[in-house]
C-alpha cells in the first residue's frame, strides 16, 4: 500500500510545524484515558505532539511509539470486527480487522503482500478522539496529528527524508487507504 520509505533525516520544515502550542489542541474525549480499573503507566509521557519542543526528533519517535502502545492498551474491551476483501491483480485475499468502543474508531488492521504476492505483513492504523495517529505500515512508520502527517519513519524508526511535496503526496495515499478500508465496515472517515 505504501511505498518504501528512504533513509535519511525528515524535513525540518514538518517536523517544527509539529510541535504547536497548547492553545491548539483538539479536546480530549474519554477515550484518551485508561480505562475504569485500571492505572495510567508509571512517569507516563504526554500522548500530544504540543509537548514537545520543535526540533526535538528524538521525542517524536518517542511519542510515535507511546501512541501505539496506548492505542493497544486501549483495546482492552472494544468491539472487534474481522472482514475479507476478494483478491486483487494475483495477490490473495485481504483481511481486515476493525476495534471500535461506543462507536469510534480505535484501531483498523490490514494484511498485506509481501514481495511474493503472499498475504504476510500487516498494516496497523491507531486512532485517537477520532483521529488517525499513527500508521504502522511493514516498511514505514507516520505520525499524524490533526489530519496532517508530522513524521515519516521507516520500520525502524529511522527518520525519513522527504520533500514537503512527498510528505503531502504519502499523506494522501494513506489517509485515502484507511479511508476507503473504515468505508468497508461502513465507517466515514473525514
Amino acid at each position: 500500500m505504501f511505498r518504501r520509505p528512504r533513509r535519511g533525516v525528515v524535513v525540518g520544515a514538518c517536523l517544527a510545524l509539529a510541535c504547536g502550542g497548547a492553545a491548539d489542541a483538539p479536546p480530549a474525549d474519554d477515550q484518551s484515558s485508561p480505562p475504569v480499573g485500571t492505572a495510567a503507566a508509571p512517569e507516563a509521557r504526554p500522548l500530544t505532539l504540543d509537548a514537545i519542543s520543535p526540533g526535538d526528533t528524538a521525542a517524536v519517535l518517542d511519542l510515535m511509539q507511546d501512541l501505539m502502545a496506548d492505542g493497544e492498551r486501549r483495546l482492552e474491551g472494544a468491539e472487534r470486527r474481522d472482514t475479507t476483501l476478494a483478491p486483487v491483480a494475483g495477490t490473495p485475499a485481504r483481511t481486515l480487522s476493525l476495534w471500535t468502543r461506543e462507536d469510534r474508531v480505535l484501531k483498523l488492521s490490514a494484511t498485506e503482500p509481501n514481495d511474493q504476492g503472499q498475504m504476510l505483513l500487516e498494516t496497523n492504523a491507531w486512532f485517537r478522539d477520532g483521529e488517525l495517529t499513527v500508521v504502522q505500515a511493514p516498511f514505514a512508520i507516520l505520525l499524524f496529528d490533526r489530519g496532517r502527517l508530522m513524521m515519516w519513519a521507516d520500520e525502524g524508526l529511522i527518520p525519513v527524508e522527504a520533500s514537503l511535496e512527498e510528505m503531502q503526496a504519502e499523506e494522501q495515499v494513506v489517509v485515502d487507504s484507511v479511508r476507503a478500508r473504515l468505508a468497508t465496515f461502513g465507517v466515514r472517515y473525514p
